[in-house]
C-alpha cells in the first residue's frame, strides 16, 4: 500500500495500513513492532526529528528489567507486591505483561545496539532507586537510544513525517479511520487514513507552572502536551487515574530527571539538621515510592527542617564517576547547571525541592494516568491502540518500550483484518479542518500564552498538593471559562497554531484532572492525590479506579469503578 501523501482540495492524504502518533521512545518501538508484522506503517511526529524526541531525547542512565539473575529477579518476584506499592491502582493483568516480556525487549535493544552491559565486565549494572528494595534497575550509559531506535525506524521503512502535529482522531461510530493534523511549518491540513492508530504521545507537562518558573524547564518533555489522552477522550475512549498527578524531587530551580539514579548509587536524603528523615514516612527509606519522598519532603519544609539535599559526600570517587556519568547520559545540562552553581557532588550536598506535577508518568511504580487499555494495548474505541506515558500503565522508558512494541504488533494483527482502509465522511473532515485551521484564520482574539498562564495558575492554586471540594470546584469554573477563550485563540503563524492545539488538549485534559479529583473523595499516593477535606486513605470505598469518558458533550463525564470490591480487576 502507498503511504505516500496525495494532494486534494483539502490539503494533503496518507494512505496506511498502521498510524502512529508519537516519535518517542513508545512511538517508535509501535512502529518497528508493526512493521515487523508486515504492515504498511505511517509514524506521525509534531517535533523535527524522531532521534532526539520524547522523554528520552536527553537520554536515560536507567532501565527496570526482570532478567532472571537472582531468585527475586523473576516476574513472580517483580510482582509480589506490587498492589502494595502503587496503593492498589496499579493493572495488575498488563503488569504481568510487563514482567514477562521486558527480558525480551532488553535483548532486542541490545541486538540493535543499546549498551545495557558494562564495558569492563561485560555484565548488567544492576542497583536498586526508587520504589525498590531490590536492584531491579540497569545502569547504562543510554545518551543515543533515541538515535539507534530512529536509526532502526528508518532501516524497517517506516514512513515518518516529521513537523506534523496530529490533533484529532478520525471515527466512523464506534470505530477508528484515521486522524487529521497541521503541518508545524506549513500550517497544512492533513488527512491521515488508517486501518489502525496507537496513540504514543507520552504525558501531560505544562499543567503547572515549574519551579524555576521558565515553563519549558521541565522535567519531562516540555512538548507533551496531553495530545493523545485529549484526541483519544473527544473520540470516546476511557480514561483513567486523572486524579493522580506526578511529582517528584529536583535540584532546586532546575526540573530534571536522575534522582532514582542517585539514590540507587547509595546518595542519601538529608534535611537541614543533616538527617536521614524518609524512615519516618516509610519503612523503605531512601528506596520509598517516589510519591512518598515527595510527601516526606513536603513536610520537612513544611515543619521548618528544610532545605532538604541529596547527600553524595559519602561516596568513594568512582561511585561519584557513576553518578556523573549517568547525569551525563540521563540529561548532560544538569552536569552544566552544577558547574554554574559551584556544586560538586563530592563535596557538596544538592539542594532539591518538589518538581511542578505532571501527568503520565508512573506517580508510584507502574500505575500511570491516562488512556485505559487492556493486555493487548487496545483501548474501548474499535481500532484504537496505545502506549507508553500516555496510558494508565508506565514504568517509564521501559513499559514504553516492551508495551510500545505490543500495540504495534496488535495494530498490525487488527490491520491485518481489514480488507480496506476506511473512508472518513467528508462532512466530517470539513468540520475538522475548519476547527483546527480557525486560529490562524482569525483577525483578532487572545493568544496561547494568555490561556496557558491562566491555566497554570488555576492549576497550581487549586488542583495541587491540596485540593479540597470548593477549590476544585472552583477549578471547574474557571475551565468552563478558558473553554470559552478556546475559541478566541489566535495564531499568526503554523508555529502559534501548534501552541494553540496543544492549549486546546491542555485544557481538555485539566477538566479530566479536576472532575476525577473532586469524585475521589479520599486521599491516596500522596501527594498524588490529596484532598485536605478527607485526608485519609479509604480502602473500603475507593480502592478501585475512575474511569472517565465523554458523554454528551464535555459536561457529561463519568466515573465508574473498574474494580471489584476486593480491588481486583
Amino acid at each position: 500500500m502507498d503511504g505516500g501523501p496525495r494532494s486534494s482540495s483539502d490539503g494533503l492524504e496518507v494512505v496506511c495500513d498502521v498510524l502512529v502518533v508519537g516519535g518517542g521512545a513508545a512511538g517508535c518501538l509501535a512502529a518497528i513492532g508493526a512493521r515487523q508484522k508486515g504492515a504498511d506503517v505511517v509514524l506521525a511526529e509534531k517535533g523535527g526529528s524522531i532521534t532526539r524526541s520524547g522523554n528520552l531525547a536527553s537520554g536515560i542512565d536507567h532501565y527496570i528489567a526482570v532478567l532472571g539473575e537472582a531468585p527475586w529477579d523473576t516476574p513472580e518476584g517483580f510482582l509480589a507486591n506490587l498492589e502494595e506499592v502503587n496503593e492498589y491502582l496499579v493493572d495488575m493483568e498488563l503488569a504481568g505483561v510487563f514482567a514477562r516480556e521486558v527480558a525480551a525487549m532488553v535483548r532486542y535493544l541490545e541486538s540493535i545496539g543499546v549498551p545495557f552491559r558494562d564495558k569492563e565486565t561485560g555484565r548488567y549494572r544492576r542497583v536498586p532507586g526508587l520504589s525498590s528494595q531490590k536492584p531491579r534497575l540497569i545502569n547504562l550509559e543510554g545518551a543515543d537510544v533515541k538515535k539507534l531506535l530512529a536509526r532502526e525506524v528508518h532501516r524497517l521503512g517506516v514512513k515518518v513525517v516529521e513537523r506534523m502535529a496530529v490533533h484529532d482522531l478520525l471515527t466512523n461510530g464506534q470505530e477508528t479511520v484515521g486522524a487529521v493534523g497541521v503541518g508545524v511549518r506549513s500550517g497544512t491540513f492533513h488527512v491521515f487514513r488508517a486501518k489502525a492508530v496507537v496513540l504514543t504521545t507520552g504525558g501531560v507537562v505544562r499543567l503547572y507552572p515549574t519551579p524555576s518558573g521558565l515553563t519549558f524547564m521541565s522535567h519531562h518533555c516540555p512538548y507533551n502536551t496531553g495530545d493523545g489522552q485529549a484526541m483519544a477522550f473527544r473520540a470516546g475512549a476511557e480514561l483513567t487515574n486523572m486524579e493522580f498527578t506526578y511529582c517528584s524531587i529536583v535540584p532546586k530551580d532546575f526540573s530534571t530527571a536522575g534522582i532514582s539514579g542517585l539514590v540507587g548509587l547509595g546518595a542519601r536524603i538529608i534535611n537541614a539538621l543533616g538527617e536521614r528523615y524518609m524512615e519516618k514516612y516509610h519503612p523503605w527509606g531512601e528506596k520509598a515510592p517516589r510519591n512518598a519522598v515527595v510527601w516526606g519532603t513536603v513536610q520537612e519544609i513544611k515543619n521548618g527542617r528544610g532545605p532538604c539535599y541529596v547527600d553524595c559526600t559519602h561516596l568513594p570517587p568512582e561511585i561519584i564517576g557513576l553518578i556523573k556519568l549517568g547525569i551525563q547520559n540521563e540529561k548532560a545540562t544538569t552536569l552544566d547547571f552544577l558547574e554554574a552553581k559551584g556544586i560538586d557532588l563530592g563535596r557538596d550536598p544538592l539542594e532539591f525541592e518538589p518538581q511542578e506535577f505532571d501527568l503520565g508518568v508512573s506517580f508510584a511504580f507502574g500505575a500511570g494516568s491516562g488512556i485505559l487499555i487492556d493486555k493487548t494495548c487496545a483501548t474501548n474505541i474499535e481500532g484504537l491502540f496505545a502506549a507508553g506515558d500516555c496510558t494508565h500503565f508506565s514504568f517509564g522508558a521501559t513499559s514504553a518500550n516492551t508495551l510500545g512494541y505490543r500495540a504495534g504488533q496488535e495494530a498490525a494483527k487488527y490491520a491485518g483484518l481489514c480488507s480496506t482502509v476506511p473512508s472518513p465522511a467528508e462532512k466530517h473532515l470539513a468540520e475538522h479542518r475548519d476547527r483546527l485551521l480557525a486560529p490562524i484564520n482569525r483577525k483578532e482574539g487572545i493568544s496561547h500564552h494568555e490561556l496557558e498562564e491562566k491555566l497554570r495558575r488555576t492549576m497550581a492554586r487549586y488542583v495541587g498538593f491540596g485540593r479540597n471540594a470548593r477549590g476544585l470546584e472552583t477549578a471547574l469554573k474557571s475551565l468552563q471559562t478558558m473553554k470559552g477563550d478556546r475559541q478566541k485563540l489566535l495564531a499568526s503563524n503554523p508555529h502559534e497554531l501548534l501552541r494553540s492545539l496543544e492549549s486546546q488538549n491542555l485544557v481538555d485534559v485539566a477538566e479530566t484532572v479536576v472532575t476525577a479529583a473532586l469524585e475521589r473523595k479520599e486521599s491516596r499516593a500522596v501527594p498524588c492525590h490529596y484532598r485536605a477535606d478527607f485526608p485519609e486513605r479509604d480502602d473500603e470505598n475507593w480502592k478501585k479506579f475512575l474511569v472517565i469518558k465523554k458523554e454528551d458533550g464535555m459536561t457529561g463525564i463519568k466515573c465508574r469503578s473498574t474494580l471489584h470490591e476486593d480491588g481486583s480487576g
